[in-house]
């Protein structure tokens, strides 16, 4: 893979977030910048790659994310930064301690099971595992 012809994406944006900060209280200002020090100081997950990252003011949750561009999502929880899942098939939403996701629709059990491996495993052999899988396959 040529790497200097990737070019970064940037998050998909739903219809409830917005890249306009100018909606947020001096209430989510601040909590924006406790979050940008924190994804400066704090070591993350394995879930979460610091690439591409911008703020973002959810007004459906009243709140501020960090979102990179693979779409993972970072909100303060507990003055930490995790990471916010959402299922893409039901759309249950929450921190991964607090994912009681008890659809029975395969696709949502495909979703925690895939979700669990990647918080799991270092990003690097997450990729590396990806990309022979896509060899494998052509």
């Amino acid at each position: 893979m040529d790497l200097n012809n990737v070019k970064p994406s940037l998050p998909i944006l739903s219809s409830s977030r917005t890249l306009d900060l100018c909606q947020c209280t001096g209430y989510h200002l601040r909590r924006l910048e406790r979050m940008l020090r924190l994804f400066v100081e704090q070591d993350l997950s394995y879930d979460f790659h610091k690439r591409n990252v911008i703020p973002v003011y959810d007004t459906y949750l009243c709140d501020v994310l960090l979102i990179n561009d693979r779409n993972h999502v970072l909100r303060l929880h507990e003055d930490q930064l995790d990471c916010w899942y959402t299922c893409p098939e039901c759309h249950y939403a929450g921190f991964w301690e607090d994912f009681k996701h008890h659809s029975k629709k395969p696709e949502c059990d495909k979703y925690k099971k895939d979700t669990q491996v990647r918080r799991d495993i270092p990003p690097v052999v997450l990729e590396a595992k990806q990309e022979r899988a896509k060899v494998v396959q052509h």
